[in-house]
């Protein structure tokens, strides 16, 4: 009945491999990491998202993922978790029970099996509404592109497992395609090459924001003391300068420019043009790498332009296509 429309909750989410974030009323209210800590002793969970994160050095416990490549790798954990997440913002029900309507982003690339998996793990949250949008429209209604134009736009999006190059246009994906390198390789080259090198052992979170040249002051060539252990776990620390982090990304990134290319020279000449044009557009947390933008624009000569928070263009994209329900809702995904 509209009289208890009150009662129904409408909220955007991207449930990602690497976090899970939450709009209500134009606003994130919720971005954690999407992480399940579970007891060693019991095999229950003891925590979810930023608390769990915490547990990764507690040898009593264990830290897990229940989304892995964009896909629900653990359903019994991934419905848990989002449950608790949806739980941590809205803590209360309401004396008539709170209802949600819900625009989620939804993976591509996913095969038969996976896709069903995840259907059936929607479903298994009895939301009262749902809509799926596919992640690479919501991203590019979250850049600012005007995904109903019939013009042509590229977007690509680095993530945490893998970067996808998407091209777009008149609401539908023209071309689509997945390389499996995403941040954690990068973070992985760097772990490997610091220690063969330099004979230290860093933290992850440290390398990872060197990525992104945190601590840097913008000069590639200027110095940084970072600090680590040697092989016999006693104190050490180096110093290393952001050119020598760039070029140990260099065969990594190298090979997403390429695939960048493949992508150009098997678009039609309008399709073509259209992104002569538009540009290349840049997404995902792994857009962050400093000089990426500079890269691309240096191997394709295209313009190459920076998502505002773009490991948020996503969820931004969904929150639009939740707030405008009916304008968008031909880009919906049923589900089955």
């Amino acid at each position: 009945m509209a009289v208890f429309s009150f009662l129904v909750t409408e909220i955007a989410i991207d449930l990602g491999a690497e976090s899970t974030i939450i709009v209500y009323n134009d606003q994130v209210v919720f971005d954690e990491p999407s992480l399940v800590a579970i007891s060693k002793s019991s095999n229950e969970v003891i925590a979810i998202g930023a608390r769990a994160e915490a547990y990764y050095s507690d040898q009593n416990n264990y830290v897990v993922s229940p989304i892995v490549d964009d896909a629900i790798t653990n359903y019994r954990l991934a419905k848990f978790m989002l449950k608790e997440m949806i739980k941590t913002v809205f803590p209360r029900n309401p004396l008539f029970g709170r209802r949600y309507r819900v625009v989620l982003s939804f993976p591509l690339g996913l095969d038969d099996v996976d896709k069903m998996n995840y259907y059936d793990f929607i479903n298994s949250l009895n939301f009262k509404y749902v809509k799926l949008i596919p992640a690479p429209l919501a991203q590019a209604i979250g850049i600012g592109i005007d995904v109903l134009e019939p013009c042509g736009n590229l977007i690509v999006d680095f993530g945490k497992s893998s970067t996808r190059i998407v091209v777009i246009k008149s609401g539908s994906i023209q071309l689509y395609k997945v390389i499996r390198v995403g941040g954690d390789y990068l973070t992985t080259i760097l772990l490997k090459k610091l220690s063969e090198d330099y004979k230290i052992i860093l933290d992850q979170k440290l390398v990872e924001e060197l990525k992104t040249q945190k601590g840097f002051k913008g000069d590639t060539n200027e110095k940084q003391i970072i600090y680590g252990k040697d092989f016999s776990n006693k104190n050490k620390n180096i110093s290393i300068n952001y050119s020598e982090i760039l070029e140990y990304l260099d065969e990594p990134l190298a090979e997403i420019e390429n695939s960048v290319m493949k992508i150009l020279e098997d678009l039609t000449p309008t399709l073509y043009n259209d992104i002569a044009s538009t540009g290349i557009y840049l997404a995902g947390g792994g857009a962050l790498v400093k000089d990426i933008d500079r890269r691309l624009h240096y191997k394709t000569k295209f313009p190459v332009h920076m998502a505002e928070d773009p490991k948020r263009a996503c969820i931004r994209g969904v929150g639009i296509s939740l707030k405008n329900w009916s304008k968008f809702i031909f880009l919906f995904k049923p589900i089955s």
